[in-house]
């Protein structure tokens, strides 16, 4: 599996034009692989993430994905807010907090996951402390 990261500080032009270019970078992907594109904040605020991620389907419903999210197996997971059903646009989501430990830092995250075609998008913003 093929895994491709872009990290974004400073948009060098418009951000619609970046997202456009980025999708078609996507499209152009084998099924089996996904992309993750991290923004960054300027270093006097590093105790925040923005993580953008587009898996192939594989015929796996958005249940299924939060039960597999990478996280589940660190110390202390727990749900904030249990998955619940919601809209982006008019396409079914969900929507979870939770926090976990990871090398001895407390991080509180807040995940949308969304399905449209044949591709599921996750929206991560994680909080970090510690």
């Amino acid at each position: 599996m093929l895994v491709q990261v872009e990290t974004i500080s400073e948009p060098e032009s418009d951000p619609k034009e970046e997202i456009i270019k980025l999708r078609r970078r996507i499209e152009e992907k084998d099924k089996h692989d996904y992309y993750e594109v991290h923004f960054a904040l300027p270093q006097d605020d590093a105790g925040f993430q923005l993580v953008v991620s587009v898996y192939p389907t594989l015929n796996r419903s958005l249940d299924q994905f939060i039960m597999n999210i990478p996280e589940r197996i660190l110390p202390d997971f727990g749900f904030i807010e249990s998955p619940k059903k919601t809209t982006l646009g008019l396409y079914p989501a969900r929507m979870m907090v939770y926090n976990f430990t990871n090398d001895e830092i407390d991080v509180k995250s807040m995940r949308v996951l969304l399905q449209w075609e044949d591709k599921t998008y996750s929206i991560l913003s994680n909080h970090l402390s510690g």
